[in-house]
Order: C-alpha cells, then sequence, then structure tokens
C-alpha cells in the first residue's frame, strides 16, 4: 500500500439498543413497584449529560419513568427540563406524573 493511503474498512454497526435503550427497556420490563433508590437513580440519569446521539434511549427512558415511576417521586426532577433539545419528553414525564399524583390525591 502507498503512503497516505488508507485502507477502507468496513464499520460495524450496533444494531441492538444502547444505553438509555436498553435502560428503558428493563425498566418497562420490572413488574414491581418503584423504589425511591431507582426512581432517584432514573432522575439522576435523566438529568446528567447525554450523548449526542442517544436522544432516543433519552425519550424512551422518559416514557418508562412516566409509566412507572410512583408520583410521589416527582420532586425528585427539576421544573425545567435539563435538555433543551429532549424538552418536549422530559416536559410530557412530569405532567404525566403530575396527572397521576393529582388521581391519586384525588381516590
Amino acid at each position: 500500500m502507498r503512503p497516505g493511503r488508507r485502507r477502507a474498512r468496513p464499520r460495524r454497526r450496533r444494531s441492538g439498543p444502547r444505553g438509555s435503550d436498553v435502560l428503558g427497556q428493563v425498566l418497562h420490563a420490572v413488574d414491581a413497584p418503584w423504589t425511591l433508590p431507582l426512581s432517584e437513580a432514573v432522575a439522576r440519569r435523566l438529568t446528567g449529560p447525554i450523548g449526542t446521539r442517544d436522544s432516543r434511549g433519552y425519550r424512551f427512558l422518559c416514557e418508562a419513568a412516566a409509566e412507572h415511576m410512583p408520583p410521589e417521586h416527582l420532586d425528585l426532577l427539576p421544573r425545567e427540563p435539563p435538555h433543551a433539545e429532549e424538552g418536549p419528553a422530559y416536559l410530557r414525564l412530569r405532567d404525566t406524573l403530575r396527572f397521576r399524583l393529582d388521581m391519586h390525591r384525588e381516590l
């Protein structure tokens, strides 16, 4: 091979879920009430830095939390979205938990 020329190498593509996708799938599958430590860990994950290519996983994690996080844990989540680009998913999560909390109070 001549100097200055690179050999083409096929890139490996990851076909399976990554990062928050996997976490979201696992959390959707948990068939038990979420504990406070689990909710705290999810809240840290949602408010911490996200990878530039993990927006789908972030939204999936928000959906899992909206469905399974006890509404009493709403206060673990800041009012404002920590990531502007994922603001709608985060605000939907907060709105869902607030609605569920209101329903629990009415019962």
